[in-house]
């Protein structure tokens, strides 16, 4: 029977020199990966937070434009052909008060003999509406002081306005003058969960029904 022969070098295991090496090479290249996987995951959810404030506040923009484009709307037929006009204070079918901070706009919303009117403003970090009906032949000047019962639009969970202010060519102009009557809106908000995420919007509407 031939016996094996076993050279010593290939029994020898790892010395603690090279046991604490590798230990280390292992740490670094672990802390990298987690540093990687950190760093994408704070951008993912950047963007995203990004993503929910952008969306919100296109939603609330745009549901204030599309009030003021409706802002005076009636039909002779029903009774409200120029109703908004001894409604709304200034006699106007939309109008700014509070120092350029409270938007009020009247409309036949529900094809009835009503006339709707639609408030908006901030409050405690939050987009606000609120509404009222008043019968046609109301003679009453409506501005903001005459609503309650404000309602949020925006999520405090999802943004923080820090400004919201409507200003009007006609507060130079008039609203007897024929030129075209515009309302431009500004909106300004950052992230509810990233102060660092801000965003500002401004648009320019016209009044379709301004007589």
């Amino acid at each position: 029977m031939v016996a094996r022969s076993v050279s010593k070098h290939a029994q020898r295991g790892l010395t603690l020199i090279e046991l604490m090496i590798g230990m280390v090479i292992g740490l670094i290249v672990s802390g990298i990966a987690l540093n990687l996987y950190l760093s994408t995951l704070k951008i993912s959810t950047q963007t995203a937070n990004t993503v929910r404030l952008n969306q919100e506040m296109r939603l609330i923009m745009d549901m204030m434009v599309s009030d003021i484009r409706r802002a005076g709307y009636g039909k002779v037929s029903e009774g409200v052909s120029v109703a908004y006009s001894s409604i709304v204070s200034g006699g106007v079918p939309v109008s700014i008060f509070d120092g350029e901070s409270c938007l009020v706009v009247a409309y036949n919303a529900d094809a009835d003999s009503d006339v709707e009117l639609f408030a908006y403003k901030t409050a405690s970090n939050a987009v606000q509406l609120s509404e009222l009906s008043a019968a046609s032949t109301s003679t009453a000047s409506i501005d903001c002081s005459n609503f309650s019962d404000w309602k949020n639009l925006s999520s405090t969970d999802i943004s923080a306005f820090s400004a919201l202010s409507f200003t009007s060519n006609a507060a130079s102009s008039g609203w007897a003058s024929t030129l075209p009557k515009v309302i431009t809106v500004t909106m300004s908000a950052s992230s509810a969960q990233d102060s660092k995420i801000f965003r500002q919007l401004i648009e320019t509407v016209r009044v379709r029904n301004e007589y």
